[in-house]
């Protein structure tokens, strides 16, 4: 062979890999064109519309193009702007469970039928956000009696998905707004509850039968993502550590070693071909979900925001990282959900989130802390506590109803009013006693009880040594009495401060207390003495 030939051939393959991403991306730019109506995807027929609100309707047309969009009474008039965007609002909408029609005349005519107005809610995160009914404990079942024509869900399906597989240079191709997510709303049945969020649709099928009303619920979830892919570009540079991460994110230790390595994985092609730019919009990358995926549907009138995620910000194996990396979190958390709120134009959006349940990875402890501060602080948010739901040794675990069942609670009270308690004991307040510390605790009306009539669990204490000890917990009325006998002197108290163990501490309600420390020493301090 010349040498022009093995040239050639050497040669040639990364031209074409060059040229295959450079038409994908330019493609995928292409798809902003218009030639005709284009609602936005969260408009099809058998949608929930949501009550009590002003309800935007929108989408895009031919420029210039007069829109006049009709339902429920109510016709209102728009124009297509410069770029071809349009919108109305309609006036707050009462329930209705009897179908309606909306249309959209404009360059063409668009009717949606079979339209309810009930209540919409999105959950949205990463993998157990994502895990399917049909995968988890008590799916089939689930799957069997999912005839409820109340409820309906909009799953909006990720491709590629965000196995350990090389993209092709078309599945690279789908990452832009018009193709990474399909999917309309479907009316509950059988054969496609199967594929939605398992905590999603437990979520709504509780709230659906509680209320007495349309659900609808919208799936937005992608395995393994960060919460910073999730946030619009505008808040992530108004950080500059999100800025930092999104401008360098192959390289920048503020990533978790997951995210890179599985980003590396997908865009193999594109790594090879010598990292052409713009660099492709995985979903790992900070804000790609939200512009492929939120960005197409809010500001899409919500009653409120269930999230589930975390499993791949907490993942960080040096110990020195895990007080900055719980403080990054409680950082990006309250940005995202800041810039969601701003984004759907409802300060006061609630948002439900999970906390992350057991699984033996030490620097998840700092992660819940973080986690519960965030529930804490942010007004109009809430959090469920799943540690005792998680299986120690695998990531996914499939028990999802009591976790939807404690979301659902706290839905019922803090958004439908309802009388009932919403959250496990919280801690309120602590003091030494002698050489003890007696714990007060929020939500403890009905009583500190032990789940399993059993010593209470994973209590540690520690003097000023800060070397921790398994301790003594008594129950005393709304309070607990914490010793150790190798403590004569205590200073601080722990509870379930650790990657994994069972716990039996809970209040009357049934519900588990979250875990938590009295102390702020960081994990540095305390070296070979972390409990």
């Amino acid at each position: 062979m010349t040498m022009l030939a093995i040239i050639d051939n050497v040669i040639r393959p990364v031209v074409k890999t060059l040229a295959v991403l450079v038409a994908a991306s330019t493609a995928a730019r292409g798809h902003t064109e218009l030639s005709a109506l284009k609602p936005a995807r969260v408009f099809t027929s058998n949608a929930v519309l949501q009550r009590g609100q002003s309800c935007p309707i929108f989408g895009r047309d031919v420029p210039g193009s007069k829109v006049t969009v009709r339902f429920g009474g109510q016709t209102l008039n728009a124009t297509a702007d410069a770029s071809g965007h349009w919108r109305v609002n309609l006036a707050p909408l009462r329930v209705c469970t009897t179908p309606q029609t909306l249309t959209v005349d404009a360059s063409t005519r668009l009717s949606l039928t079979n339209i309810l107005v009930g209540d919409v809610w999105l959950i949205s995160g990463q993998s157990n956000a994502d895990w399917p009914l049909r995968s988890a404990a008590g799916g089939r079942a689930a799957m069997a009696s999912a005839t409820n024509t109340l409820l309906r869900y909009l799953q909006m399906t990720e491709s590629p998905i965000t196995t350990a597989t090389a993209w092709t240079p078309a599945e690279v191709a789908k990452l832009n707004p018009d193709d990474y997510f399909s999917g309309v709303w479907q009316v509950s049945d059988p054969a496609s509850a199967g594929a939605v969020s398992a905590v999603g649709y437990l979520f709504a099928r509780h709230i659906q039968t509680n209320q007495n009303l349309p659900i609808g619920l919208i799936d937005c979830t992608v395995g393994g993502t960060m919460a910073e892919s999730w946030m619009p570009t505008e808040a992530i540079n108004a950080n500059s550590r999100l800025k930092a991460i999104a401008d360098n994110f192959l390289d920048s230790d503020m990533v978790p070693v997951f995210a890179n390595t599985r980003l590396r994985q997908n865009l193999a092609n594109w790594d090879a071909a010598g990292r052409p730019a713009p660099m492709p919009e995985h979903p790992y990358k900070p804000g790609a979900c939200w512009r492929n995926g939120l960005a197409t549907i809010a500001p899409y009138a919500l009653c409120g925001v269930l999230w589930y995620q975390g499993e791949t910000d907490a993942d960080f194996q040096d110990p020195s990282k895990y007080d900055t990396m719980a403080e990054w979190h409680t950082e990006t958390f309250k940005a995202l959900v800041a810039a969601w709120r701003k984004a759907w134009e409802n300060a006061a959006l609630p948002v439900y989130s999970v906390q992350l349940p057991r699984l033996d990875r030490p620097s998840w402890p700092w992660f819940r802390e973080s986690q519960l501060k965030c529930a804490q602080t942010i007004p109009h948010t809430a959090m469920a506590v799943a540690f005792d739901c998680g299986d120690p040794a695998n990531v996914h675990p499939v028990h999802k109803q009591p976790v939807a069942d404690r979301i659902a609670r706290i839905a019922r009270a803090r958004t439908y009013g309802e009388n009932l308690e919403w959250s496990g004991p919280q801690l309120r307040s602590w003091r030494i006693q002698g050489s003890s510390i007696v714990l007060q605790f929020d939500h403890a009306e009905s009583g500190l009880v032990s789940s399993d009539g059993h010593a209470l669990k994973l209590f540690t204490v520690a003097g000023a040594n800060r070397r921790f000890f398994p301790a003594t917990a008594t129950i005393s009325n709304h309070a607990l009495i914490v010793s150790a006998p190798q403590v004569s002197r205590p200073v601080a108290a722990r509870y379930a401060w650790v990657p994994t163990g069972d716990i039996n501490f809970y209040n009357g309600a049934g519900l588990p207390a979250s875990p938590f420390r009295t102390d702020d020493w960081t994990n540095q301090d305390l070296g070979s003495n972390t409990p």
